[in-house]
């Protein structure tokens, strides 16, 4: 599996030599596969399901994460743009969610749904549909109180 890697809050020159060295140690205990399932569930339980993460990046920082970014969706479009990122700790498993960005996200679908074609259904050729007629229910075949008071019977 290929990864990118990002280093949080690292101070850069604007030019000239740059010389990193870090030394850090933790445990992947989520991969970055579960860390994707588990924001996109969230979004589709709690949020909406035109949402959904995609392929997060490793976060090496105060804590180590995963950065999954969030897009919506549309089903006549697929995938409109990111709206979001919601940041997954690889030891513990933890969605980091920052206060109103449920909200935040939803807002920024709004408008990019307010750019999309209009949802055109499709058309089902008639040689597709049924054309016959639907049989009628079957009837009881024994009243349910008769099959009660006979089990009930010794």
């Amino acid at each position: 599996m290929t990864t990118s890697i990002v280093l949080d809050e690292l101070s850069l020159p604007e030019t000239g030599p740059v010389k990193v060295r870090f030394d850090r140690t933790f445990t992947i205990n989520i991969s970055a596969t579960k860390a994707r399932r588990k924001v996109s569930n969230w979004l589709a339980q709690d949020v909406t399901m035109t949402l959904m993460g995609q392929e997060p990046t490793l976060v090496i920082g105060k804590r180590v994460v995963w950065r999954v970014p969030v897009v919506f969706t549309a089903t006549h479009v697929g995938v409109v743009g990111q709206v979001g990122e919601i940041d997954v700790d690889v030891e513990s498993g933890e969605m980091i969610r920052p206060a109103g960005a449920e909200e935040a996200m939803l807002c920024k679908a709004k408008e990019l749904a307010k750019g999309l074609p209009p949802y055109q259904p499709r058309k089902i050729p008639d040689e597709l549909l049924f054309q016959g007629e639907l049989p009628s229910p079957t009837p009881r075949r024994r009243d349910p109180e008769a099959v009660i008071s006979a089990a009930r019977q010794p």
